[in-house]
């Protein structure tokens, strides 16, 4: 990709971020909260361990009325800061791509080979990582160029964003604030480096959590009342999703009286 489109792609996609975050009041200082984009734009989402060949995946389906059922998966194997990062990724795949169906993908490869990977990485990072904010973090002379950027001010930005080390970094060098060598430099011993300035490094860990972000038993539910899956079918979804355990399917009220 040549850098006048790579250019293009950038204003498109800066365009598209900026719109999210007014469309849901959110100020560019603070931090994303992808759950709260998550239940506002009616995206079902589900996170799980899973093989960490892959961060996750999205799907564009509809109901028997023709209205848009969107849906992804998330890797809760591999660190928080990644998993934010793949939700936002998979919500340009989901919200903007023309003609979007079906994705599996690593996000955060930033190949300028797919088009569509390529946007949605980039969407990602602007959606997560205000530029003008970011400025406002930092130091006026590292702004200015009269002195490198610290480690600390590095640490600052990626907590109060909650953005993985690699995502700060090529946001800084993409604005010309770092060098290659720098990236290089600061992309060692994150989780270490954040515990010695007194952080919690959750950030930089899997979660290996399982939850469900949505109606995702309604829209099951939905499925199976249309004739749309058998009944077996949406009790294998429900027990994917791990919403209850037999236990659970068994229970009952117990007495009353």
């Amino acid at each position: 990709m040549n850098s006048r489109k790579v250019k293009e792609v950038e204003l498109e996609m800066l365009q598209l971020s900026m719109q999210l975050r007014k469309d849901l009041t959110l100020p560019a200082s603070d931090a994303l909260n992808t759950e709260k984009v998550l239940q506002s734009k009616h995206i079902l989402a589900v996170l799980k361990p899973l093989e960490d060949t892959f961060s996750g995946m999205a799907v564009m389906a509809s109901d028997a009325k023709g209205n848009p059922i969107r849906c992804m998966l998330v890797n809760t194997a591999q660190s928080l800061g990644k998993q934010r990062f793949t939700i936002c990724h998979e919500l340009y795949h989901l919200l903007y791509q023309s003609g979007f169906s079906y994705s599996v993908n690593n996000a955060g490869t930033f190949n300028e080979a797919d088009l569509e990977e390529y946007k949605a990485d980039v969407f990602a990072s602007f959606l997560l990582l205000p530029k003008e904010s970011m400025e406002s973090m930092l130091p006026t002379q590292v702004l200015l160029q009269k002195r490198r950027i610290s480690l600390a001010d590095i640490l600052a930005v990626e907590q109060n964003y909650q953005c993985s080390r690699i995502v700060v970094l090529r946001r800084l060098k993409s604005m010309g604030i770092i060098s290659g060598l720098e990236f290089d430099v600061f992309s060692r011993n994150v989780t270490r480096s954040a515990m010695e300035f007194g952080y919690n490094t959750q950030l930089y860990k899997p979660t290996g959590k399982i939850e469900v972000i949505g109606d995702y038993n309604l829209k099951a539910r939905k499925l199976y009342s249309e004739g749309r899956i058998s009944m077996s079918r949406y009790m294998e979804l429900i027990r994917e999703m791990g919403i209850y355990n037999n236990e659970e399917e068994n229970d009952t009220e117990g007495d009353i009286a």
